[in-house]
């Protein structure tokens, strides 16, 4: 792929994202599978008349939101859909940022409505696991260097090698990465 191609694809993945957050699935899934194959799309795309014809899932709204990105360099759905669901967006990324809440609790506490965290903590909705994600949040989301995550590491090991509990761990920590 190009910039220009990961740069419409990125465009129809936010747009598949609002309509997601609209509950409008077939639209969403729509935008979605144009973004991939826009990405996975050999050539650099150069107008809107070849995505239209050689690429899959490049129907007529679709088109004509990839001539006016590569004519005036914006999508103006795009743009209206931020101004709709942009706050939403928001607040839903906030409370998914919560351990143990994930879309569909996000999209219930805003139903019911919750705005904020202390919203969510003042509901009815969460369960205590839920109600520990919020308390212990900062904590959760701090990223620890590879300094520090070996000591920690190292107390891991030696608490379970001493009650012969095998054990592995894993994400960035593992990859090398942090």
């Amino acid at each position: 792929g190009s910039s220009t191609n990961d740069s419409i694809a990125n465009l129809l993945m936010a747009v598949s994202e609002y309509y997601t957050l609209a509950q409008d699935t077939g639209r969403s899934a729509a935008y979605r599978k144009a973004a991939m194959s826009i990405k996975a799309y050999p050539h650099s795309i150069s107008n809107a008349t070849e995505a239209w014809d050689k690429i899959s899932g490049v129907g007529t709204k679709i088109y004509q939101d990839i001539k006016e990105f590569l004519s005036k360099g914006y999508m103006t759905r795009l743009l209206e859909l931020q101004k709709l669901y942009g706050p939403k967006k928001e607040i839903l990324n906030e409370f998914q940022s919560i351990y143990g809440i994930g879309p569909i609790t996000a999209d219930l506490l805003y139903k019911n409505g919750a705005r904020t965290l202390l919203d969510v903590w003042n509901g009815k909705i969460i369960n205590n696991k839920q109600r520990l994600g919020i308390y212990w949040r900062e904590h959760l989301n701090r990223l620890f260097y590879r300094p520090e995550m070996d000591a920690i590491a190292e107390v891991i090991k030696n608490e379970l090698n001493s009650i012969k509990v095998q054990y592995e761990l894993v994400g960035a920590y593992r990859r090398g990465s942090v």
